[in-house]
């Protein structure tokens, strides 16, 4: 499996305020400048230089990028979606509707979008209204592109200039494909022993998978971005066999970096194991039952966090009734309730 990582974005030029009358110009760049590889340009005189060596304009183009630079334009309210529609599917920046591009900012994106023979990547400058955002331009990828560059450059950084004529700008993206299909790290699972799976997110940006497999074990595997090279986990497993093959699992994150997954097991409990980031040396938790009380093993556990660390689960029970059980932290001596009908 094949994913795209946009490394980075650099604003050469920003969208002028008002039209002008140069979308030939940049016509004319877009179509003449290639893709890159190996060579990244440093700076605005470093595209300056790689343009007039791609573009047709050449000598012209210093003076071009000039003119727009006199346009007066201020930042671009810049974000990307993997949508051609505004304001849809926003993947960056992460908890900000926008982040300001200027001539020269350069700012580190490091997110990833799933490739499948073509992905595109959408530029958009928002409006201060709640609708008619400007589209500045698509970074688009395709698996030409990977046979183009052979798998030996996989996880190369490669670099492409996006813009629209319509809205005068230039964009510099730097990206990678990098390849998460080797056995240990591969997102995919054989689906004749996958029974259920579940995902949420502990932190912005993150995901994390939880699934049922035939073994009747919990496996599990994640995306953090925080760390230095954020890459999938590859699956895990998180102890041993709990639960029947009709049964699903349910995930919840009451606290930044914190899970907690609560199933029906085979002896008709509800069985929980959570991570707790809090804890010195943290490490999931053993698994442990939330009383006596049995379940039918078809029913599915619901599960929600109305406060921080706090935990509300929801199931059907024998009787057809909703039964309920909660941890509140906000009280002196916090425990979990015990299961009550609704």
């Amino acid at each position: 499996m094949t994913i795209l990582r946009i490394v980075s974005i650099e604003c050469i030029v920003p969208s002028p305020s008002f039209d002008s009358e140069s979308s030939a110009e940049i016509k004319d760049i877009l179509d003449s400048a290639t893709k890159l590889v190996d060579v990244m340009p440093a700076g605005i005189a470093g595209h300056i230089a790689q343009l007039k060596q791609f573009s047709s304009l050449a000598s012209e183009t210093l003076e071009f990028i000039e003119a727009l630079a006199r346009l007066g334009s201020g930042p671009d309210e810049l974000y990307l979606s993997s949508s051609p529609i505004e304001r849809e599917e926003m993947i960056w920046p992460v908890g900000s509707p926008s982040l300001d591009f200027s001539e020269g900012t350069k700012h580190p994106i490091n997110i990833t979008v799933p490739f499948d023979k073509v992905v595109g990547v959408y530029l958009w400058e928002r409006d201060s209204g709640p609708s008619d955002d400007d589209l500045l331009g698509t970074l688009v990828v395709n698996d030409i592109e990977i046979q183009n560059f052979g798998t030996n450059n996989k996880s190369k950084l490669m670099g492409a200039y996006v813009g629209n004529p319509k809205e005068p700008s230039l964009y510099f993206v730097e990206y990678t494909l990098e390849d998460i299909g080797s056995s240990s790290s591969a997102l995919q699972v054989d689906l004749a022993d996958l029974l259920s799976m579940t995902a949420i997110s502990t932190v912005p940006a993150s995901s994390s998978l939880f699934a049922i497999k035939r073994d009747r074990k919990v496996w599990s595997q994640y995306y953090d971005p925080r760390v230095e090279n954020p890459a999938w986990s590859g699956w895990f497993e998180l102890g041993g066999s709990v639960a029947p093959e009709t049964t699903s699992i349910a995930a919840v994150s009451s606290l930044p970096g914190a899970t907690s997954l609560f199933v029906v097991g085979l002896d008709g409990r509800i069985w929980s194991k959570y991570f707790d980031p809090r804890i010195a040396d943290a490490n999931w938790s053993d698994w442990f039952s939330l009383g006596d009380n049995t379940f039918p093993q078809t029913s599915m556990v619901t599960a929600i966090s109305g406060v921080p660390a706090g935990v509300a689960l929801f199931v059907i029970g024998h009787d057809r009734k909703v039964w309920s059980q909660y941890y509140d932290p906000r009280v002196e001596t916090p425990a979990w309730s015990g299961w009550f009908p609704l």
